[in-house]
Protein backbone atom coordinates (compact mmCIF):
# COMPACT_ATOMS: atom_id res chain seq x y z
CA UNK A 1 0.00 0.00 0.00
CA UNK A 2 2.85 2.34 0.93
CA UNK A 3 4.63 1.56 -2.36
CA UNK A 4 1.51 2.46 -4.36
CA UNK A 5 1.18 5.73 -2.42
CA UNK A 6 4.83 6.58 -3.09
CA UNK A 7 4.35 5.75 -6.76
CA UNK A 8 1.40 8.15 -6.97
CA UNK A 9 3.50 10.92 -5.38
CA UNK A 10 6.30 10.20 -7.84
CA UNK A 11 3.88 10.41 -10.77
CA UNK A 12 2.42 13.70 -9.52
CA UNK A 13 5.93 15.03 -8.96
CA UNK A 14 6.97 14.12 -12.49
CA UNK A 15 3.90 15.86 -13.87
CA UNK A 16 4.76 18.96 -11.84
CA UNK A 17 8.37 18.90 -13.08
CA UNK A 18 7.25 18.58 -16.70
CA UNK A 19 4.77 21.46 -16.35
CA UNK A 20 7.44 23.58 -14.67
CA UNK A 21 9.92 22.90 -17.47
CA UNK A 22 7.28 23.79 -20.06
CA UNK A 23 6.54 27.12 -18.34
CA UNK A 24 10.15 28.12 -17.65
CA UNK A 25 11.54 27.12 -21.03
CA UNK A 26 8.52 28.04 -23.10
CA UNK A 27 10.58 30.07 -25.57
CA UNK A 28 13.31 27.45 -25.87
CA UNK A 29 11.41 24.17 -25.68
CA UNK A 30 11.14 22.33 -29.01
CA UNK A 31 9.06 19.21 -29.80
CA UNK A 32 12.06 16.81 -29.83
CA UNK A 33 13.39 18.25 -26.55
CA UNK A 34 9.94 18.08 -24.94
CA UNK A 35 9.57 14.46 -26.10
CA UNK A 36 13.00 13.61 -24.68
CA UNK A 37 12.14 15.15 -21.30
CA UNK A 38 8.74 13.49 -21.15
CA UNK A 39 9.77 9.96 -22.09
CA UNK A 40 12.90 10.11 -19.93
CA UNK A 41 10.79 10.98 -16.89
CA UNK A 42 7.81 8.71 -17.51
CA UNK A 43 9.14 5.66 -19.38
CA UNK A 44 10.26 3.80 -16.21
CA UNK A 45 6.62 3.96 -15.00
CA UNK A 46 5.09 2.87 -18.33
CA UNK A 47 3.42 -0.19 -16.74
CA UNK A 48 1.17 2.13 -14.74
CA UNK A 49 -2.10 2.47 -16.67
CA UNK A 50 -2.26 6.23 -16.05
CA UNK A 51 1.30 6.75 -17.30
CA UNK A 52 0.72 4.43 -20.25
CA UNK A 53 -2.28 6.45 -21.42
CA UNK A 54 -0.48 9.72 -20.71
CA UNK A 55 2.43 8.65 -22.92
CA UNK A 56 0.03 7.95 -25.80
CA UNK A 57 -1.88 11.24 -25.42
CA UNK A 58 1.19 13.42 -24.88
CA UNK A 59 2.98 11.64 -27.72
CA UNK A 60 0.10 12.53 -30.03
CA UNK A 61 0.20 16.19 -28.95
CA UNK A 62 3.98 16.29 -29.39
CA UNK A 63 3.59 14.89 -32.90
CA UNK A 64 1.00 17.57 -33.75
CA UNK A 65 3.28 20.23 -32.24
CA UNK A 66 6.24 19.01 -34.29
CA UNK A 67 4.08 18.94 -37.44
CA UNK A 68 3.03 22.57 -36.87
CA UNK A 69 6.64 23.63 -36.34
CA UNK A 70 8.08 21.66 -39.28
CA UNK A 71 5.10 21.32 -41.64
CA UNK A 72 6.88 22.86 -44.64
CA UNK A 73 9.82 20.51 -44.16
CA UNK A 74 7.69 17.43 -43.46
CA UNK A 75 5.07 18.06 -46.16
CA UNK A 76 7.01 16.24 -48.95
CA UNK A 77 7.39 13.20 -46.69
CA UNK A 78 3.68 13.25 -45.82
CA UNK A 79 2.67 13.53 -49.49
CA UNK A 80 5.08 10.76 -50.49
CA UNK A 81 3.81 8.49 -47.72
CA UNK A 82 0.20 9.08 -48.77
CA UNK A 83 1.04 8.36 -52.43
CA UNK A 84 2.90 5.20 -51.44
CA UNK A 85 -0.09 4.02 -49.41
CA UNK A 86 -2.48 4.96 -52.23
CA UNK A 87 -0.67 3.13 -55.03
CA UNK A 88 0.79 0.17 -53.12
CA UNK A 89 -2.01 -2.24 -54.27
CA UNK A 90 -1.31 -1.34 -57.91
CA UNK A 91 2.43 -1.90 -57.43
CA UNK A 92 1.66 -5.27 -55.80
CA UNK A 93 -0.19 -6.29 -58.97
CA UNK A 94 2.58 -5.04 -61.28
CA UNK A 95 5.29 -6.71 -59.19
CA UNK A 96 3.77 -10.10 -60.02
CA UNK A 97 4.92 -9.54 -63.61
CA UNK A 98 8.24 -7.74 -63.04
CA UNK A 99 10.51 -6.93 -60.10
CA UNK A 100 9.03 -4.48 -57.62
CA UNK A 101 11.76 -1.88 -58.16
CA UNK A 102 11.15 -1.86 -61.92
CA UNK A 103 7.38 -1.81 -61.37
CA UNK A 104 7.71 1.32 -59.22
CA UNK A 105 10.07 2.93 -61.76
CA UNK A 106 7.73 2.27 -64.72
CA UNK A 107 4.70 3.50 -62.77
CA UNK A 108 6.37 6.74 -61.64
CA UNK A 109 7.71 7.30 -65.15
CA UNK A 110 4.15 7.03 -66.46
CA UNK A 111 2.86 9.45 -63.79
CA UNK A 112 5.63 11.98 -64.50
CA UNK A 113 4.91 11.74 -68.23
CA UNK A 114 1.21 12.29 -67.55
CA UNK A 115 2.01 15.36 -65.42
CA UNK A 116 4.21 16.76 -68.20
CA UNK A 117 1.34 16.35 -70.68
CA UNK A 118 -1.01 18.10 -68.24
CA UNK A 119 1.44 20.98 -67.74
CA UNK A 120 1.97 21.43 -71.49
CA UNK A 121 -1.56 20.98 -72.83
CA UNK A 122 -4.12 21.33 -70.02
CA UNK A 123 -2.72 23.96 -67.64
CA UNK A 124 -2.31 26.69 -70.33
CA UNK A 125 -5.90 26.08 -71.49
CA UNK A 126 -7.14 26.21 -67.91
CA UNK A 127 -5.28 29.45 -67.16
CA UNK A 128 -6.67 30.95 -70.37
CA UNK A 129 -10.22 30.02 -69.38
CA UNK A 130 -9.77 31.53 -65.91
CA UNK A 131 -8.47 34.78 -67.44
CA UNK A 132 -11.45 34.88 -69.79
CA UNK A 133 -13.81 34.31 -66.87
CA UNK A 134 -12.26 37.24 -65.00
CA UNK A 135 -12.66 39.50 -68.03
CA UNK A 136 -16.25 38.40 -68.65
CA UNK A 137 -17.22 38.94 -65.01
CA UNK A 138 -16.58 42.66 -65.44
CA UNK A 139 -18.39 42.83 -68.78
CA UNK A 140 -21.46 40.80 -67.80
CA UNK A 141 -21.77 41.76 -64.15
CA UNK A 142 -24.76 44.04 -64.78
CA UNK A 143 -26.35 41.43 -67.04
CA UNK A 144 -26.11 38.79 -64.32
CA UNK A 145 -27.68 41.09 -61.74
CA UNK A 146 -30.49 42.00 -64.13
CA UNK A 147 -31.12 38.29 -64.77
CA UNK A 148 -31.56 37.55 -61.08
CA UNK A 149 -33.61 40.68 -60.49
CA UNK A 150 -36.02 39.74 -63.29
CA UNK A 151 -36.42 36.18 -62.02
CA UNK A 152 -37.08 37.37 -58.49
CA UNK A 153 -39.29 40.32 -59.39
CA UNK A 154 -42.39 38.55 -58.10
CA UNK A 155 -40.80 38.03 -54.69
CA UNK A 156 -39.71 41.64 -54.65
CA UNK A 157 -43.22 42.91 -55.39
CA UNK A 158 -44.67 40.66 -52.70
CA UNK A 159 -42.16 42.21 -50.25
CA UNK A 160 -40.71 38.79 -49.47
CA UNK A 161 -37.35 40.06 -50.66
CA UNK A 162 -35.95 43.53 -51.28
CA UNK A 163 -34.68 43.98 -54.86
CA UNK A 164 -32.03 46.54 -53.89
CA UNK A 165 -30.71 44.33 -51.10
CA UNK A 166 -30.70 41.30 -53.38
CA UNK A 167 -28.85 43.21 -56.11
CA UNK A 168 -26.27 44.39 -53.60
CA UNK A 169 -25.72 40.86 -52.32
CA UNK A 170 -25.29 39.49 -55.85
CA UNK A 171 -22.78 42.22 -56.67
CA UNK A 172 -20.81 41.52 -53.49
CA UNK A 173 -20.82 37.81 -54.27
CA UNK A 174 -19.47 38.38 -57.79
CA UNK A 175 -16.79 40.73 -56.47
CA UNK A 176 -15.75 38.13 -53.89
CA UNK A 177 -15.66 35.48 -56.62
CA UNK A 178 -13.43 37.73 -58.72
CA UNK A 179 -11.11 38.27 -55.76
CA UNK A 180 -10.87 34.51 -55.26
CA UNK A 181 -9.80 34.03 -58.87
CA UNK A 182 -7.22 36.80 -58.53
CA UNK A 183 -5.83 35.17 -55.38
CA UNK A 184 -5.05 32.08 -57.45
CA UNK A 185 -2.57 34.04 -59.52
CA UNK A 186 -1.10 35.83 -56.51
CA UNK A 187 -0.39 32.40 -55.02
CA UNK A 188 1.73 31.31 -57.99
CA UNK A 189 4.80 32.79 -56.31
CA UNK A 190 4.37 30.42 -53.38
CA UNK A 191 4.10 27.53 -55.83
CA UNK A 192 7.45 28.37 -57.40
CA UNK A 193 8.99 28.69 -53.94
CA UNK A 194 7.91 25.11 -53.26
CA UNK A 195 9.57 23.72 -56.39
CA UNK A 196 12.09 21.83 -54.26
CA UNK A 197 9.26 19.97 -52.54
CA UNK A 198 7.72 19.08 -55.90
CA UNK A 199 11.01 17.65 -57.15
CA UNK A 200 11.75 15.63 -54.02
CA UNK A 201 8.31 13.97 -53.76
CA UNK A 202 8.87 11.52 -56.70
CA UNK A 203 12.21 10.42 -55.23
CA UNK A 204 10.74 9.80 -51.78
CA UNK A 205 7.70 8.08 -53.28
CA UNK A 206 9.94 5.74 -55.28
CA UNK A 207 11.82 4.51 -52.21
CA UNK A 208 8.69 4.26 -50.06
CA UNK A 209 6.81 2.30 -52.72
CA UNK A 210 9.80 0.06 -53.38
CA UNK A 211 10.16 -0.91 -49.71
CA UNK A 212 6.57 -0.35 -48.52
CA UNK A 213 5.92 -3.96 -47.46
CA UNK A 214 9.38 -4.24 -45.88
CA UNK A 215 8.77 -1.07 -43.87
CA UNK A 216 5.47 -2.46 -42.56
CA UNK A 217 7.12 -5.77 -41.61
CA UNK A 218 9.95 -3.91 -39.87
CA UNK A 219 7.45 -1.89 -37.83
CA UNK A 220 5.33 -4.93 -36.89
CA UNK A 221 8.44 -6.91 -35.88
CA UNK A 222 9.08 -4.41 -33.07
CA UNK A 223 6.10 -5.84 -31.17
CA UNK A 224 5.38 -9.18 -29.55
CA UNK A 225 3.56 -11.86 -31.52
CA UNK A 226 0.23 -11.13 -29.80
CA UNK A 227 0.44 -7.38 -30.37
CA UNK A 228 1.74 -7.91 -33.91
CA UNK A 229 -1.32 -9.99 -34.79
CA UNK A 230 -3.61 -7.29 -33.39
CA UNK A 231 -1.77 -4.54 -35.26
CA UNK A 232 -1.83 -6.47 -38.54
CA UNK A 233 -5.53 -7.19 -38.11
CA UNK A 234 -6.22 -3.52 -37.34
CA UNK A 235 -4.17 -2.35 -40.32
CA UNK A 236 -6.01 -4.73 -42.65
CA UNK A 237 -9.34 -3.43 -41.37
CA UNK A 238 -8.15 0.18 -41.71
CA UNK A 239 -6.94 -0.49 -45.24
CA UNK A 240 -10.20 -2.22 -46.14
CA UNK A 241 -12.30 0.75 -45.02
CA UNK A 242 -10.15 3.86 -45.36
CA UNK A 243 -7.89 2.78 -48.23
CA UNK A 244 -10.66 1.36 -50.37
CA UNK A 245 -12.80 4.45 -49.84
CA UNK A 246 -10.05 6.98 -50.63
CA UNK A 247 -8.92 5.12 -53.75
CA UNK A 248 -12.53 4.64 -54.78
CA UNK A 249 -13.68 8.25 -54.42
CA UNK A 250 -10.60 9.54 -56.27
CA UNK A 251 -11.35 7.18 -59.16
CA UNK A 252 -15.03 8.14 -59.00
CA UNK A 253 -14.19 11.86 -59.11
CA UNK A 254 -11.85 11.37 -62.08
CA UNK A 255 -14.48 9.47 -64.08
CA UNK A 256 -17.19 12.03 -63.24
CA UNK A 257 -14.86 14.84 -64.34
CA UNK A 258 -14.19 13.11 -67.67
CA UNK A 259 -17.91 12.48 -68.26
CA UNK A 260 -18.72 16.10 -67.39
CA UNK A 261 -16.14 17.41 -69.86
CA UNK A 262 -17.46 15.14 -72.64
CA UNK A 263 -21.08 16.08 -71.92
CA UNK A 264 -20.39 19.83 -71.86
CA UNK A 265 -18.33 19.53 -75.03
CA UNK A 266 -21.26 17.85 -76.81
CA UNK A 267 -23.76 20.59 -75.89
CA UNK A 268 -21.24 23.34 -76.68
CA UNK A 269 -20.78 24.94 -73.24
CA UNK A 270 -17.82 27.30 -72.93
CA UNK A 271 -15.15 26.71 -70.29
CA UNK A 272 -15.91 22.98 -70.26
CA UNK A 273 -12.46 22.09 -68.91
CA UNK A 274 -12.75 24.50 -65.98
CA UNK A 275 -16.28 23.32 -65.13
CA UNK A 276 -15.24 19.66 -65.39
CA UNK A 277 -12.30 20.20 -63.00
CA UNK A 278 -14.57 22.02 -60.54
CA UNK A 279 -17.09 19.17 -60.74
CA UNK A 280 -14.33 16.58 -60.28
CA UNK A 281 -13.08 18.38 -57.16
CA UNK A 282 -16.49 18.81 -55.53
CA UNK A 283 -17.47 15.21 -56.30
CA UNK A 284 -15.06 14.31 -53.49
CA UNK A 285 -17.57 15.86 -51.07
CA UNK A 286 -20.32 13.30 -50.37
CA UNK A 287 -24.01 14.20 -50.78
CA UNK A 288 -23.62 17.95 -51.46
CA UNK A 289 -20.61 18.10 -53.80
CA UNK A 290 -22.52 17.60 -57.04
CA UNK A 291 -24.99 20.38 -56.19
CA UNK A 292 -22.24 22.84 -55.25
CA UNK A 293 -20.43 22.16 -58.53
CA UNK A 294 -23.66 22.59 -60.50
CA UNK A 295 -24.35 25.94 -58.81
CA UNK A 296 -20.84 27.19 -59.61
CA UNK A 297 -21.23 25.93 -63.19
CA UNK A 298 -24.47 27.90 -63.59
CA UNK A 299 -22.67 31.08 -62.47
CA UNK A 300 -19.84 30.42 -64.94
CA UNK A 301 -22.30 29.88 -67.81
CA UNK A 302 -24.20 33.07 -66.96
CA UNK A 303 -20.93 34.99 -66.67
CA UNK A 304 -19.79 33.79 -70.09
CA UNK A 305 -22.96 35.07 -71.75
CA UNK A 306 -25.00 31.86 -71.62
CA UNK A 307 -28.78 31.75 -71.46
CA UNK A 308 -31.51 29.69 -69.83
CA UNK A 309 -31.38 27.10 -72.65
CA UNK A 310 -27.69 26.43 -71.91
CA UNK A 311 -28.51 25.98 -68.22
CA UNK A 312 -31.33 23.53 -69.04
CA UNK A 313 -29.05 21.44 -71.27
CA UNK A 314 -26.32 21.54 -68.63
CA UNK A 315 -28.82 20.44 -65.97
CA UNK A 316 -29.75 17.46 -68.17
CA UNK A 317 -26.04 16.55 -68.51
CA UNK A 318 -25.54 16.73 -64.74
CA UNK A 319 -28.69 14.70 -64.15
CA UNK A 320 -27.54 11.93 -66.50
CA UNK A 321 -24.04 11.90 -65.01
CA UNK A 322 -25.52 11.71 -61.51
CA UNK A 323 -27.56 8.66 -62.54
CA UNK A 324 -24.51 6.96 -64.09
CA UNK A 325 -22.34 7.82 -61.09
CA UNK A 326 -24.81 6.66 -58.44
CA UNK A 327 -25.92 3.44 -60.18
CA UNK A 328 -22.77 2.24 -61.97
CA UNK A 329 -19.53 4.04 -61.05
CA UNK A 330 -19.86 4.54 -57.29
CA UNK A 331 -21.07 1.00 -56.42
CA UNK A 332 -18.29 -0.52 -58.54
CA UNK A 333 -15.27 1.56 -57.49
CA UNK A 334 -16.24 2.59 -53.95
CA UNK A 335 -18.76 0.02 -52.76
CA UNK A 336 -21.19 0.39 -49.89
CA UNK A 337 -20.53 1.24 -46.27
CA UNK A 338 -22.83 -1.42 -44.83
CA UNK A 339 -24.38 -0.93 -41.41
CA UNK A 340 -24.06 2.85 -41.11
CA UNK A 341 -27.20 4.94 -41.26
CA UNK A 342 -26.99 8.03 -43.54
CA UNK A 343 -28.10 10.24 -40.62
CA UNK A 344 -25.04 9.14 -38.62
CA UNK A 345 -22.75 9.85 -41.57
CA UNK A 346 -24.27 13.29 -42.19
CA UNK A 347 -23.94 14.21 -38.52
CA UNK A 348 -20.26 13.19 -38.49
CA UNK A 349 -19.63 15.08 -41.74
CA UNK A 350 -21.07 18.28 -40.29
CA UNK A 351 -19.06 17.93 -37.07
CA UNK A 352 -15.79 17.17 -38.87
CA UNK A 353 -16.39 19.93 -41.43
CA UNK A 354 -16.87 22.40 -38.57
CA UNK A 355 -13.52 21.51 -36.97
CA UNK A 356 -11.46 20.48 -40.00
CA UNK A 357 -13.04 22.28 -42.95
CA UNK A 358 -13.01 20.55 -46.32
CA UNK A 359 -10.64 17.84 -45.04
CA UNK A 360 -13.37 16.81 -42.61
CA UNK A 361 -15.77 16.29 -45.51
CA UNK A 362 -13.20 14.24 -47.42
CA UNK A 363 -12.33 11.82 -44.61
CA UNK A 364 -15.71 11.90 -42.86
CA UNK A 365 -17.19 8.73 -44.36
CA UNK A 366 -14.21 6.36 -43.86
CA UNK A 367 -13.50 7.81 -40.42
CA UNK A 368 -17.12 7.27 -39.41
CA UNK A 369 -16.92 3.69 -40.69
CA UNK A 370 -13.76 3.06 -38.66
CA UNK A 371 -15.25 4.54 -35.48
CA UNK A 372 -18.42 2.53 -36.03
CA UNK A 373 -16.37 -0.64 -36.42
CA UNK A 374 -14.38 -0.05 -33.20
CA UNK A 375 -17.54 0.81 -31.25
CA UNK A 376 -19.16 -2.42 -32.44
CA UNK A 377 -16.03 -4.36 -31.46
CA UNK A 378 -16.13 -2.89 -27.94
CA UNK A 379 -19.85 -3.61 -27.59
CA UNK A 380 -19.44 -7.21 -28.77
CA UNK A 381 -16.49 -7.71 -26.43
CA UNK A 382 -18.51 -6.38 -23.48
CA UNK A 383 -21.38 -8.72 -24.37
CA UNK A 384 -19.02 -11.70 -24.46
CA UNK A 385 -17.63 -10.78 -21.02
CA UNK A 386 -21.14 -10.37 -19.59
CA UNK A 387 -22.28 -13.69 -21.05
CA UNK A 388 -19.16 -15.46 -19.78
CA UNK A 389 -19.69 -13.96 -16.32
Amino acid sequence: MEEKTNEKFIILGLFAVLIGISIIYNNFLTPPLAALFFFYLFYPYRKNILIKRSIVIVGLFLFIWMWIELKYLLMPFAISLFLAYLFDPLIDILSKKIKRGWAVFVFLLFIIGLLVVILIFIIPTLIGQIKNIIELVGKNQQKIMNFFEQKWQILSESKLINADTFSSKIQNFINNLLNQFMSIFSGLTAVFQSIFNILIVPVLTFYLLKDYDNILDWMFDKFSTKKRNKLESGYKRFNMIFGRYIRGVLTDALLVGILTYIGLKIIGIQFGLLIALITMFFTLLPYIGIWISFGISVLIVLTSGGNIVDIIFMAIVYFLIQIIESTIIYPKVVGKMIGIHPVVIMMMLLVLAHFMGIIGFLIGVPLTALLWYFIEQKINKSKEIDEAG
